[in-house]
């Protein structure tokens, strides 16, 4: 029987002396259930999976991915920083090439898939909805490449062999039938003297179809076989006794600690965190902090910066992080809320939609930063030792000032998009530091004077970072933004 848990010592120990040597009906109930396979990968449950297997960064993750897609001679993957789990509709037709190509290798030769099962909607693979507003979809085997496959196995590395047998097996399962099973679920209800009655129960599965479940157990040592508890031939109204009822005191364990994969997908989930409802809705759709391009490089970036360090497969953070962290959330709380993002999201919508101007919208930001700055300026008094062996970094960084507006989504050097896939103002206009040191990077604005904001701004820093402003900062929209983009971080 399954074994249930009490929160309340006496109600466990009435329910144990109850249950020995009860003698009574069962109820059983028998259910023919199936269970299709998994998504598709993208870029984060790819690193999620390689980290938990083999203990991969989220850095190596890409870095395989990245040659698998455009090594030379190689080219065997789609676009690895994917940031959906889906395929497009017309890619349908690719399916029986694929298939017809893996199979043929010797690892995948034993499978029988003709012809491939195509789930289409957001409840299957192929979903031209699920994928409106994305830039990239799942990653998949290349169709492109299928003629000479075995040439190209031939140039991969072990790292390299195992992460593309692991994306052939997703797309292979995600083709095949359904895994099919039995389900008997049996009960036992027990009188508790004084109490409710206590339900015992016990769930067994006899597999039936293997399906999409073959193309695992069969070629992937590494994949933890599901355990089904068998349970002997009953029948509804079955008289059972009941035997070895007891008590076993037991300790909740706190959450697990991440690795780089979990971490990855904590970022990408980062909703779960927020409690309003509005904010955890918008940063569901924002896909949470960073993007699936930048979350490998903002954790290699804490590690370099001395704020979180490797343990085994694991990532904790160090001593100077958890003191970092405790400053900015006594100082500037806003910084270590995933729901100031999903604000600045909400911001930036009105910007593409066209409820609100752009520069208003930059002044705000940089109007929050700059409280934000002021703040810790205010509150924050000594320095966090981040002693590394890392490369020296721009002098100002070990102050908290300097800490404050640190790289939430290194993208500078792109246009970023909105999640409906158009262009925007920089990326730099996420940033909780120097928002508008990039932001205001427009030709037509060049030609005037800064903003009240900027000026109040590099004012701040000037004060903050004891500099001198140069000249002409205040007429000179140019001189402005340089003196921000030099001092901003």
């Amino acid at each position: 029987m399954s074994r249930a848990r009490c929160a309340k010592q006496v109600r466990a120990e009435a329910i144990a002396n109850a249950a020995a040597g009860h003698n009574g009906p069962l109820g059983v109930s028998i259910e023919e259930k199936r269970q299709a396979p998994p998504r598709l990968f993208d870029l984060p449950s790819l690193q999620k999976t390689c980290g938990q297997r083999w203990g991969w960064t989220a850095d190596k993750t890409l870095s395989v991915a990245q040659e698998l897609y455009d090594g030379e001679g190689k080219k065997l993957i789609t676009y690895p920083r994917a940031e959906a789990r889906y395929l497009t509709e017309n890619q349908i037709a690719d399916a029986p090439a694929i298939v017809a190509a893996l199979t043929r290798l010797r690892g995948f030769a034993h499978l029988e898939i003709a012809p491939p099962v195509i789930r289409r909607g957001r409840s299957g693979h192929f979903c031209d909805k699920a994928l409106e507003g994305v830039s990239h979809h799942a990653v998949v085997p290349n169709v492109n490449v299928l003629d000479d496959l075995e040439t190209r196995l031939a140039r991969l590395n072990e790292d390299e062999k195992r992460q593309f047998a692991l994306i052939c097996r997703s797309y292979l399962a995600a083709v095949m039938p359904d895994y099919e099973y039995r389900q008997t679920v049996v009960t036992a209800s027990v009188s508790v003297p004084g109490v409710a009655a206590a339900e015992f129960r016990a769930v067994g599965r006899i597999p039936l179809r293997l399906g999409w479940k073959a193309v695992y157990q069969a070629v992937d040592p590494d994949a933890e076989a599901e355990a089904e508890q068998t349970l002997p031939s009953l029948n509804d109204g079955d008289n059972a006794m009941l035997s070895d009822a007891r008590v076993e005191a037991k300790r909740t364990q706190p959450p697990p600690r991440y690795n780089e994969g979990t971490l990855v997908d904590a970022m990408q989930n980062a909703w779960r965190f927020v409690e309003d409802p509005a904010l955890r809705e918008r940063l569901k759709e924002a896909k949470g902090i960073g993007t699936p391009a930048t979350r490998a490089e903002i954790i290699k970036g804490l590690k370099r910066q001395n704020l979180l360090a490797a343990d085994g497969k694991l990532v904790l953070p160090t001593p100077a992080g958890l003191q970092l962290f405790e400053l900015l959330r006594g100082a500037a709380p806003a910084l270590v809320d995933p729901g100031t993002t999903a604000l600045w999201e909400m911001r930036l919508d009105e910007v593409v939609t066209g409820k609100a101007d752009f520069r208003a919208v930059i002044d705000g930001i940089a109007a929050a930063a700059h409280d934000l700055i002021d703040a810790l300026l205010r509150r924050s008094s000594g320095t966090v030792d981040l002693t590394t062996s890392a490369p020296a970094r721009r002098s100002g960084r070990r102050r908290i000032s300097g800490q404050a507006g640190n790289r939430a989504k290194p993208e500078d050097s792109k246009p970023a998009r909105t999640r409906r896939g158009k262009k925007t103002a920089q990326s730099s206009t996420r940033k909780p530091a120097a928002p508008a040191a990039g932001a205001y990077d427009e030709g037509s604005a060049r030609s005037q004077a800064p903003t009240a904001k900027m000026v109040a701004y590099a004012q701040s820093l000037a004060r903050g970072k004891k500099l001198t402003l140069p000249e002409r900062y205040q007429q000179d929209f140019d001189a402005c933004r340089r003196f921000l983009d030099e001092h901003a971080w």
